[in-house]
Order: C-alpha cells, then sequence, then structure tokens
C-alpha cells in the first residue's frame, strides 16, 4: 500500500514536471509572437497577414497557459492528497504492527477508521484525476488550433515574397514550438490515469 502511494506520488511530480514544460514552451511561443509581430511591420504590407497570424498564436499561448494553470493547481492539489495518503499508509502500516505484537490493545477500531477514510481520499483522489484529464483535454484542443495557427504562419511567410526568410525562420520556430507541446501534451495523457 505505501509503495502504490509514494508510486502515485512519483507520477504526480513527473505530471507537474510536464506542465511546466508546456507552459514555458506556451510562454517561448507569446514571445516569438511578439517578435514576429514586430518583424512583420518591418516588411509592411506584404507581411501583414503574418503579423495577424502571430498575434493571434499569441492569444493562442495565452489560452494554453491558462489551462496549464488549472492544470498546475490540481497537480499542486494531487501532490498534497497523494502525500497526505501516503501518511496515513505508513501510520497505519505502524498501527498494525503495534497491533499484531499486542493484541489487546484497541487498536483495531482505530485501524478500520483509518480504512474507511482511506475510501473517501481515494474518492477525492479520482475526482482530481477526473479534473485533470478535463483540463488537459481542454489543453489539447486548444494547441490543436495552434497547430493550424502555426501552418497558417508558413502559408503566409511564403507570400511575404523577399522578406519571407525571416519570417519562414519565424514560423518555423513556431511549429517547432507547437509540436513539442503537442508532444508533451500526449506524453501528458499518457501519465495521467484515473485511479481505479
Amino acid at each position: 500500500m505505501t509503495n502504490d502511494s509514494a508510486q502515485e506520488l512519483r507520477r504526480a511530480a513527473t505530471l507537474r514536471q510536464g506542465i511546466r514544460r508546456v507552459a514555458a514552451c506556451a510562454f517561448t511561443v507569446n514571445t516569438l509572437g511578439i517578435n514576429a509581430i514586430l518583424t512583420a511591420k518591418r516588411y509592411g504590407d506584404h507581411a501583414r497577414g503574418f503579423g495577424i497570424i502571430s498575434s493571434e498564436l499569441r492569444h493562442f499561448s495565452k489560452a494554453l497557459l491558462v489551462e496549464m494553470q488549472v492544470l498546475t493547481d490540481l497537480g499542486m492539489q494531487l501532490i498534497r492528497e497523494e502525500s497526505n495518503l501516503l501518511k496515513r499508509h505508513r501510520c497505519m502500516e505502524l498501527l498494525i504492527r503495534t497491533e499484531q505484537a499486542s493484541p489487546h490493545s484497541g487498536l483495531q477500531a482505530v485501524i478500520q477508521t483509518l480504512k474507511s477514510d482511506d475510501s473517501l481520499k481515494m474518492i477525492e483522489l479520482n475526482k482530481v484525476n477526473k479534473q485533470m484529464h478535463i483540463a488537459l483535454g481542454n489543453a489539447f484542443e486548444i494547441c490543436l488550433f495552434g497547430s493550424v495557427i502555426a501552418r497558417s504562419a508558413r502559408i503566409e511567410s511564403a507570400h511575404a515574397n523577399t522578406q519571407g526568410d525571416a519570417l519562414t525562420d519565424a514560423a518555423n520556430d513556431f511549429a517547432k514550438q507547437v509540436d513539442s507541446i503537442l508532444l508533451s501534451l500526449e506524453t501528458l495523457k499518457r501519465a495521467l490515469r484515473i485511479n481505479k
């Protein structure tokens, strides 16, 4: 029981690291968007569409950051719950050993109460996991939209004629970050599972 709780605590910590990676990439997209908007303004009318798309990518990154904050908060709650459960399991193991060494100690009622409380804690953990699934699904949908916008940035950079090189580099940077986010979200989806 303690090993399972420790493993779940490690899983929750791993989820938090993945969430931070996605948030860092989203922040990078926002920064790239600012730079791309400024670059597009320098190139004038030929790059106007690219500037608009860069602005949309900034909106995408901000929406994704909101979902990552939701996931961060839920991840913290998950770690708190798992930590508390791990402490309770260790306490219960000590109580069980003590009760086995001294059968008439009256600890059986305390052990049963702790076991009942554990069932309630598991229900709470499942609820947090389900909320994380929903938030992760939202983040994935936002990212799919971001992927479409990143592809549009590549198309718009091609329309910028001779200025296209700087804009093509920016479009490729957008695509690279969005692809990285999608991969990280896929990893998070695999890591996040609902407890039975």
